[in-house]
C-alpha cells in the first residue's frame, strides 16, 4: 500500500519533469517569456487532466476584474503518466488503486500550492494584481487539477489490472490506428506548418503541445465538425466539416482516412497482432473519446474581449469515428496470433495385469 501511495506521487513528479522539458524547449524556440519554473508545473497541471486560471483585479475605474481559465492536456505530459502508472500497475492488484489516486490527489495539491504566482503593479492611477495558478478540484465542466490526477492515475490502475486482459484484446487495433498513426499524421502536420509560415519553431511548438494533432485531423476527414475560434480574429465560434464542403470533400476526406486505416491493418497482420473483435471495437472508440476529450482546447475570456480560443472536437462523434476505423483495421488485420499451448505432460499409467505377468515369466 505505501508502494503504491509512492507510485501516485512519482507518477506526479514525472508529469512535473516532462512538463518543465516542454517549457525549456518553448523558451528556447523563443515563444514564451513566461519562466521554465513557472511554465513547466502549470503544463504538468494541464497534462494531468486539470485546468490554468488567471485572475486580473485592480481598483482602477472602479475596480476593473476579469478572469481567464484555460483547458486542454499537452499529451506528452499525459502519456508519460500512462505508461508509468502501466509499468506499476501490472506488478500489483486492483486495491493498490485507492493509494495510488490518495498520492496523485496530494502531489497535485502541493503542485497547484506551489505553482501559484501574482504580481502587482501600481502607479498614479491605482493598481492591478494579477493571479495566476492552476485549478483546484473542478472549474465549470472540467476537472481541477487535483480531480484530474487522481483520477488519471485511478483509472488507469484499474484499468492494467482489473481491465488488463479487455485492454490487451483491442490494444493493437487502439494504438496502431489513433496514436502510431496519429504521430505519423502529427509529422506531415509539423512539416505543413514549417513550410506555410517559414518557421521552424512553429512546428515544433505544435510537436511539443499536440503530439496527436493527426489524430484530430483524422477524425475530422471522416466528417466529425472541430469548433474553432481565436479571439478577436473570429466573430463567433466556427463550426467545420467535410459535409459543408460538399460531397467531394465528404467522400475524399472518409476514402483517405479508411485507406489510412487499411494499411495500419495490413501492418498489424504483419506483425501477428492479438487484438480480437470485441477488444478492437470497445477500446478503440473509447480511447477515441478521451483522445478527442483531452486534446480538445478552450481559452476562455471575458465576453468584452470577444470569442474564446478553442479547438474542441465532440468526444462522441469522436467515439463513432474511432468505431468505423476500428472495423476497417480489423478486418484488414485477420485472425489475431494465438497463444502456443504447451501439452501438458502425461502421468505415467498404473502398470496393468499384462505388464505383471510378463515380469512373472521374465519377460520386461
Amino acid at each position: 500500500m505505501i508502494r503504491n501511495l509512492f507510485d501516485g506521487i512519482l507518477a506526479v513528479l514525472l508529469a512535473v519533469v516532462m512538463g518543465i522539458a516542454i517549457a525549456l524547449g518553448l523558451g528556447m524556440l523563443g515563444l514564451t517569456d513566461t519562466p521554465w519554473w513557472r511554465l513547466g508545473p502549470w503544463l504538468a497541471g494541464l497534462g494531468l487532466l486539470g485546468g490554468w486560471q488567471q485572475t486580473v483585479s485592480s481598483n482602477v475605474a472602479g475596480g476593473i476584474g476579469w478572469t481567464v481559465t484555460t483547458v486542454g492536456a499537452p499529451l506528452l505530459v499525459t502519456g508519460v503518466v500512462a505508461l508509468f502508472v502501466a509499468l506499476r500497475a501490472k506488478r500489483s492488484t486492483w486495491v493498490g488503486l485507492f493509494p495510488a489516486a490518495i498520492g496523485a490527489g496530494a502531489a497535485a495539491a502541493l503542485l497547484v500550492f506551489a505553482s501559484q504566482a501574482s504580481q502587482t503593479v501600481s502607479n498614479a492611477a491605482g493598481s492591478v494584481t494579477t493571479d495566476e495558478t492552476l485549478t483546484w478540484f473542478w472549474q465549470d465542466m472540467h476537472p481541477g487539477t487535483v480531480a484530474g490526477a487522481a483520477a488519471l492515475v485511478g483509472l488507469l490502475w484499474l484499468l492494467h489490472t482489473v481491465g488488463r486482459g479487455w485492454w490487451l484484446s483491442g490494444r493493437g487495433v487502439a494504438l496502431g490506428v489513433l496514436v502510431w498513426l496519429g504521430v505519423v499524421l502529427t509529422a506531415a502536420m509539423v512539416a505543413g506548418a514549417m513550410y506555410l509560415t517559414s518557421s521552424t519553431a512553429v512546428g515544433i511548438a505544435l510537436a511539443l503541445l499536440y503530439p496527436l494533432a493527426g489524430t484530430l485531423g483524422l477524425f475530422a476527414a471522416v466528417g466529425v465538425p472541430v469548433d474553432a475560434s481565436l479571439t478577436r480574429l473570429t466573430a463567433e465560434r466556427l463550426t467545420v466539416a467535410t459535409w459543408d464542403q460538399g460531397l467531394v470533400y465528404t467522400a475524399g476526406g472518409v476514402l483517405g482516412a479508411l485507406l489510412l486505416a487499411a494499411v495500419v491493418g495490413l501492418l498489424l497482420r504483419l506483425f501477428k497482432h492479438r487484438s480480437t473483435w470485441l477488444g478492437a471495437l470497445t477500446v478503440t472508440p473509447l480511447l477515441a473519446a478521451f483522445l478527442a476529450w483531452a486534446m480538445s482546447t478552450a481559452i476562455e475570456v471575458p465576453v468584452a474581449l470577444g470569442t474564446p480560443s478553442q479547438v474542441t472536437i465532440n468526444p462522441l462523434l469522436a467515439a463513432a469515428a474511432g468505431l468505423g476505423l476500428a472495423l476497417v483495421t480489423r478486418f484488414v488485420a485477420g485472425r489475431p496470433r494465438v497463444a502456443p499451448i504447451t501439452p501438458a505432460p502425461t502421468q505415467p499409467g498404473a502398470p496393468s495385469d499384462i505388464d505383471a505377468l510378463l515380469r512373472e515369466v521374465g519377460i520386461d
